[in-house]
């Protein structure tokens, strides 16, 4: 059954969604009413780094507003610590609060230490702090230190460390190798009436909301869940999944809940990965099974994908480096490194990788920044557009792509 069969079904979804988003909008500018008017803020602070002279803080008030303050006095480490500042707002319009605004401080105070014990917990079982930040943000989406943000953007891996899509599959693939067995026992004994499948998906889905709110609803990791979610609902009612209209569906409800993502590139880009994932199975879906046919079908898919977001990405990220091509094969051995890496720091021996990674940074890497042109990235959205209907135009964006790739690896070896 497809969903939604009239354009009036349509246009109820579409105007349910734009009364969310007035009403959603209506309660950011009142936060942003707020934030402006108030000469004292209490902040988290989510990130901490040098810029010049002076100490950058990137904060987020009670109410949800970013914000982005400096200080040149001697800071110690104050990440996901919550302060007092005193001070006024730097001229900031509501559009761009729903991004970030800069806040003038007078004065900072350190409020009494709050608890992270999650954060503690992963920092703990690690002596170089860098490590230990890049775990934090792997498990926990803390801000990623800039060592690790140049190493992702120049590899094009910033998806595995962002937490998103992959990382909730991981999670939730863990959850349920954990809950099946004993729960069937227990169902099959008890409470044979009791849909075991439903019972199970609805519990990791619940799981997985409380990892969303523990982590602030990061936007890459709430698309990913919203489409989990709505995903589990069209199984049960028999619904078609692999759809535009399931993707259209999930932006809609997503935007209409959280409109300061229609700014979010992070979102977009994991909005433009899904759509190429939907293209690649409208024309290469087949119904054989088997291992091998599914190890294959993911590797081309991976490939696809990369060639792909290529172009995309370097519109707003220019870092580039021909070593880029090694996150085709990153992407395979990321779930085994997460799942290993997660069980170790349960275990208590999260060190155990820190060897590796440690040398990981220190590799020489060349890297030159290149903006995709206007006009090619203009004519690589057309035809991703039109790749929608026509099948040589999904060729075409692969094409594009690996013509894209190899440009930047002759130019940068000139």
């Amino acid at each position: 059954m497809n969903l939604f069969q009239t354009r009036r079904e349509w246009l109820v979804f579409g105007g349910v969604c734009l009364f969310l988003f007035g009403l959603m909008l209506l309660w950011r500018f009142y936060v942003f009413q707020t934030y402006i008017h108030s000469q004292n803020l209490t902040a988290k602070v989510l990130a901490q780094y040098i810029k010049g002279d002076k100490w950058v803080l990137k904060l987020r008030t009670i109410e949800g507003q970013i914000l982005y303050t400096t200080s040149r006095e001697d800071l110690r480490d104050l990440t996901y610590r919550d302060v007092s500042l005193y001070g006024k707002s730097a001229s900031c319009d509501f559009l761009q609060s729903l991004k970030s605004c800069f806040f003038i401080t007078y004065s900072l105070s350190l409020l009494p230490k709050n608890s992270t014990p999650f954060l503690s917990w992963v920092q703990s079982q690690h002596t170089n702090p860098l490590i230990a930040k890049m775990y934090q943000s792997l498990f926990f989406a803390t801000y990623l230190p800039k060592e690790y943000r140049d190493l992702s953007s120049a590899l094009h891996i910033s998806h595995l460390f962002a937490i998103s899509g992959l990382h909730l599959g991981i999670i939730a693939c863990i959850l349920y190798f954990l809950i099946g067995k004993p729960y069937g026992y227990f169902q099959a004994r008890y409470f044979t009436y009791r849909n075991r499948y439903f019972d199970i998906g609805l519990i990791v889905i619940l799981t997985l909301f409380v990892y969303a709110w523990i982590l602030d609803f990061p936007p890459a990791f709430v698309r990913a869940f919203v489409m989990s979610a709505v995903g589990l609902v069209f199984v049960w009612s028999h619904i078609k999944l692999l759809s535009f209209a399931f993707l259209l569906l999930c932006v809609g409800v997503i935007l209409g809940l959280f409109p300061q993502f229609l700014l979010n590139f992070g979102f977009w880009f994991s909005v433009c990965g899904v759509y190429f994932i939907l293209l690649f199975f409208k024309y290469f879906y087949t119904q054989s099974k088997g291992i091998i046919k599914a190890v294959y079908t993911a590797f081309v898919l991976n490939v696809c994908l990369f060639f792909q977001m290529l172009p995309l990405s370097h519109c707003i990220f220019p870092s580039f480096s021909p070593y880029c091509i090694l996150a085709i094969a990153l992407s395979w051995i990321f779930p085994v490194f997460f799942i290993l890496a997660l069980l170790a720091h349960f275990l208590g021996v999260g060190w155990v990788f820190d060897g590796v990674l440690e040398w990981a940074m220190g590799l020489d890497m060349r890297v030159w920044s290149f903006y995709t042109p206007l006009p090619f990235a203009l004519l690589f959205t057309l035809f991703s557009i039109l790749a929608l209907r026509y099948r040589w135009s999904y060729y075409l964006t692969l094409g594009l792509g690996g013509v894209f790739y190899v440009f930047l690896v002759v130019k940068m070896l000139r």
